[in-house]
């Protein structure tokens, strides 16, 4: 039985293996570019990952209620969740 069991340990390892790597090639090949970002939060949010958002400031103000500080930071503004056009 110990054969046997060690087989199946062996099987299952190796198709979660696979599955994995299909995965992260998936996400790799449709250009994954990270989470969702939500507005009036840049929590755990990197802007490099999102440039159909940050790349356009307008867009980055009006929908998500971000702007770029002249230190170059993105910062949520103030009562954004009343500014924000949904």
């Amino acid at each position: 039985m110990s054969g046997k069991r060690t087989f199946i340990e062996l099987a299952i390892t190796t198709a979660l293996g696979v599955v994995a790597a299909a995965s992260l090639a998936l996400a790799q090949q449709q250009g994954y570019q990270g989470g969702d970002v939500l507005p009036c939060s840049l929590a755990g949010v990197n802007p490099a990952d999102h440039p159909s958002i940050f790349g356009n400031p307008e867009v980055a103000r009006q929908q998500y209620g971000f702007v770029q500080g002249p230190d170059g930071n993105w910062k949520v503004i103030p009562n954004c969740e009343s500014i924000i056009q949904r």
